[in-house]
């Protein structure tokens, strides 16, 4: 019975199992890592980008809205503008300055010159002179008439006024004349324009 005992304690024994040795990844899985320490607060300088950018925005909407109220008001300007010349294009007189401004108007111009040739009659020149004048509005001219000495001496003058008539200015100037006079001369009265013939 001893013997038989004996047998089973020793199959026992055999039939037991034997403790599985412990794998890297038992070893890996017990041991305790070590705690990992709070993450700390990130510093509030990568706010200021965002701040920049907001403010970039902001800065571009304020120019946006400076750009439309500038074209707004370019275009109120042009409005008031137009309304004002078509008002003022109503009135005849601002029309007529209007059309004149648009219109090349020919300059005022006046020349002198003789009709015909100085003659001598007796102890008398006549002197035949028309005045053509060009948009300058005036109606009558005044002239000087005066002889010279072939010295250059004056030895007698006279002054006249030419009228318009009809369209036209002209007449004949008489003045007494000397035995030695040998020039006749003319101005126009407010020009630098003179006339001079040999007698």
């Amino acid at each position: 019975m001893r013997s038989t005992g004996e047998r089973g304690g020793r199959e026992s024994e055999r039939v037991r199992p034997r403790p599985r040795p412990r794998s890297t990844a038992d070893v890996e899985a017990t041991t305790e890592l070590p705690r990992s320490r709070p993450a700390e607060p990130e510093p509030e300088a990568e706010a200021e980008p965002v701040r920049s950018r907001s403010n970039s925005r902001a800065g571009a909407r304020k120019a946006e809205a400076a750009a439309r109220r500038l074209r707004k008001t370019r275009v109120n300007t042009a409005l008031v503008i137009v309304l004002v010349v078509a008002a003022a294009c109503l009135v005849p007189q601002v029309r007529t300055v209007l059309r004149q401004s648009f219109t090349r108007l020919p300059q005022a111009s006046t020349a002198i010159y003789f009709t015909e040739n100085p003659k001598i009659q007796g102890t008398e020149l006549d002197v035949p002179i028309t005045v053509k004048g060009v948009n300058t509005g005036v109606n009558t001219y005044g002239v000087k008439v005066w002889t010279e000495t072939s010295a250059g001496k004056v030895d007698g003058s006279t002054t006249a006024k030419i009228p318009t008539k009809r369209g036209v200015t002209s007449a004949v100037v008489t003045l007494p004349i000397a035995t030695d006079a040998a020039e006749v001369w003319v101005s126009l009265d407010g020009t630098s324009q003179v006339l001079h013939f040999q007698i």
